[in-house]
């Protein structure tokens, strides 16, 4: 238990920071940031998902007390790393757009590759990490706007991580509208899609 406190405490100034960075520190009204605040401010936001990686894997192991296991439902970490993680960072990358393209591509990416992990590692979230993927495959659409065949895989993989999460959990509206969003060459199925998200 030492160990997660030693993570959480570490978390927990991380998280602080990386607020700082998105709301106080270069909240200007010009949103232009100059290439090493951009990666300074991607970076502090690595290092944050790594934290909650570890917090996730240290509590969620086979072999955790089921005391250590609930700790990441009282501290609502998959929240948490949604909203403070990444979903800030992102809000904050998109105003700045098209500057700010590659930083996000990237974040997005590395992003990805940390929620397929925790699938793995702790899969009693395994729904909020499908969602969030598929919330993150969307802005990874719609960064591929000029390029086909990258905007084609991304929707495919974006429709997947959202069909699982749907197929998993049918009563939740939010994953029939991204399937929607997924849907854009498709009206009709688009049309379902956003009909069966208000059911």
């Amino acid at each position: 238990i030492d160990e997660v406190q030693a993570i959480h405490a570490r978390l927990v100034a991380e998280e602080n920071e990386c607020y700082k960075d998105i709301t106080t520190k270069h909240s200007t009204p010009d949103p232009m940031l100059g290439h090493e605040q951009w990666e300074d401010i991607v970076a502090r936001h690595y290092t944050l998902l790594c934290e909650y990686y570890d917090f996730l894997t240290t509590t969620q192991d086979y072999s955790a007390s089921p005391k250590l296991r609930e700790l990441a439902s009282k501290y609502a970490m998959p929240a948490r790393l949604w909203e403070k993680g990444i979903r800030s960072l992102l809000k904050r990358l998109n105003s700045c757009l098209p500057e700010s393209r590659d930083y996000m591509c990237t974040f997005i990416d590395f992003a990805c590759f940390i929620m397929v992990l925790l699938c793995q590692m702790a899969p009693d979230f395994e729904d909020v990490w499908n969602e969030h993927l598929g919330d993150l495959g969307v802005y990874r659409i719609a960064m591929e706007e000029d390029h086909f065949e990258n905007r084609r895989a991304w929707t495919s993989t974006t429709r997947q991580w959202y069909s699982k999460a749907s197929h998993r959990s049918p009563s939740i509206g939010r994953l029939y509208h991204g399937l929607a969003t997924c849907a854009k060459a498709n009206t009709l199925e688009q049309l379902f899609f956003y009909t069966k998200s208000l059911c």
